[in-house]
């Protein structure tokens, strides 16, 4: 179940879409879809696809660490610390 809203921005560059809040609790990826945000994913948010990658500014600043799945995945891809999976975030 989520929790209250915590505000944080978030800009979307490709989009120029801003938003300012999550709820708590939810990943980037859900906070897109609720917001009907074109972010595409094919494996249902666990982190096995990819396909949401998403780059983050080295300035961003209230975003999750990376959990277990997301370090996995991204030293298996390679990644960088600015790339992202927003399923997990």
């Amino acid at each position: 179940m989520f929790g209250k809203k915590r505000s944080i921005s978030i800009h979307f560059v490709d989009e120029n879409i801003t938003a300012e809040s999550f709820i708590e609790g939810e990943s980037l990826l859900d906070m897109a879809m609720r917001n009907k945000w074109e972010v595409p994913f094919s494996c249902g948010g666990y982190g096995t696809c990819g396909t949401c990658r998403v780059f983050v500014s080295p300035e961003s600043s209230g975003l999750s660490e990376r959990n277990e799945i997301e370090n996995e995945f991204a030293e298996m891809r390679g990644f960088q610390v600015h790339e992202r999976l927003a399923c997990q975030i």
